[in-house]
């Protein structure tokens, strides 16, 4: 009888163990993300849409909740992305090769590099932010 509460006892906690680490990514922890935005462009070179790429946008402005994002990756191709939910605020932005590839040969590189790319951005709570980035060769 002892034995048989005993494993009743480890499985109920096996159980409540399982449960607790499914539940541990899920939701914001409590933590507000702050307004959003929804974010859209198009990325060309010399005004002809790029193949494919990544449009990379580091947040320049604090936060309204005192916690800095990680960069905004979106991946685009022909020349299109879009992206929801993007943190309103003030961006830096570069232009890369999808994180697969080492160089894209329509990525001028001064565009992969937040000080010599030129490109900022502004994101907006409750408008659409379209954001296209024209690069020079």
């Amino acid at each position: 009888m002892k034995q048989l509460v005993v494993r009743n006892v480890l499985s109920l906690l096996a159980m409540a163990t399982m449960l607790m680490s499914c539940c541990a990514g899920c939701g914001d922890g409590g933590v507000s993300k702050g307004p959003v935005g929804d974010v859209s462009g198009e990325v060309t070179l010399a005004g002809k849409p790029v193949e494919k790429g990544m449009v990379v946008m580091t947040l320049t402005t604090p936060p309204a909740n005192g916690i800095a994002p990680k960069p905004v990756l979106m991946p685009f191709s022909n020349g299109k992305y879009t992206m929801p939910e993007v943190p309103v605020g003030s961006y830096q932005v570069t232009i890369t090769p999808n994180m697969n590839e080492m160089t894209a040969p329509d990525i001028p590189t001064k565009y992969t590099v937040a000080n010599t790319s030129g490109f900022t951005a502004e994101v907006k709570a409750g408008v659409p932010n379209t954001l296209n980035f024209d690069m020079k060769p």
